[in-house]
């Protein structure tokens, strides 16, 4: 289903390229709109937040996966919090006093609360300006920039030796749980810290994980950005007196920013093969 559901995004975004060349603006929109809604169900299906019939369920409001990932994150800190407790040296170790708890799960909290808010917001017909639309293009300009700092990553082996010490204490106040296993993960410890396996794992996980944040990023500030357009570039509304006609013209920010827009969703949509290739290889070769 993710599959299928990304490569429909990819030639929704490629219809909404040539629509919006032909000056068929409203059509233009909405398969840009398309290409959003499929794109994060293939991102949402393939990391497990929605099942393949939540996928058909929530329609065009790309913002209830979102909302499922919030709810998803706030559980994962609350059951975080009461492991901890079953295990007391944990809490004393650096690796455990690094992380906020508290303010993790108030983050978690947050972000559900501004989804929820956004969505009940977005049920009521708006455009979005072009300043907002300038900031999530710098926004993700910021997070490419991250990535090219990726190459020149270079790790010392002083600061692996540092790096060393809290994941030992961590292990150590595990030992208890499992003393066998626990030995067997300080000796991979070893191997792995004096080899240059560690390295180009660490690139590659950061890479993976700037991918991921580049995906998540860009397709919720495009969920805001383009569900009212699933409705409004299709059909007039007698009420507000819309006509797509006249609404989706030269002087919308949407469609002044549309070349821009498309160049990311592109990006985005590279990412999420990027990311689901490297899953289904590492599956493959754990298979074979």
């Amino acid at each position: 289903m993710y599959l299928k559901l990304l490569e429909i995004a990819k030639n929704d975004l490629e219809a909404a390229e040539c629509l919006f060349e032909r000056k068929l603006y409203p059509q233009a929109v909405f398969s840009l709109q398309q290409s959003v809604e499929k794109a994060i169900k293939s991102y949402g299906v393939f990391m497990g937040v929605i099942s393949e019939k939540e996928a058909k369920e929530f329609g065009h409001n790309p913002l209830k996966i979102y909302k499922k990932m919030g709810e998803m994150g706030k559980k994962m800190f609350e059951e975080f919090s009461v492991n901890i407790e079953k295990v007391p040296k944990l809490k004393e170790t650096e690796v455990i006093e690094k992380i906020d708890l508290e303010k993790q799960f108030k983050d978690a909290s947050y972000s559900l609360d501004v989804i929820t808010h956004l969505d009940q917001e977005c049920k009521e017909v708006f455009f979005i300006q072009k300043d907002d639309i300038d900031s999530f293009i710098k926004e993700i300009n910021e997070i490419e920039k991250e990535e090219a700092n990726i190459k020149n990553i270079k790790i010392p082996k002083k600061e692996l030796n540092k790096a060393k010490k809290p994941i030992t204490e961590f292990l150590d106040a595990l030992y208890q749980v499992n003393p066998q296993k626990i030995e067997d993960e300080k000796k991979n410890l070893d191997e792995l810290l004096e080899s240059d396996f560690l390295k180009k794992a660490m690139k590659e996980t950061f890479k993976t994980m700037i991918d991921h944040s580049y995906i998540i990023v860009s397709l919720f500030y495009f969920s805001m950005i383009m569900k009212p357009h699933a409705i409004v570039a299709r059909y007039p509304d007698n009420l507000s007196g819309l006509n797509p006609l006249d609404v989706y013209n030269e002087n919308l920010p949407l469609i002044e920013s549309f070349n821009d827009l498309t160049k990311i969703m592109n990006k985005t949509l590279s990412r999420v093969d990027a990311v689901i290739k490297i899953n289904n290889w590492s599956k493959i070769k754990g298979e074979t």
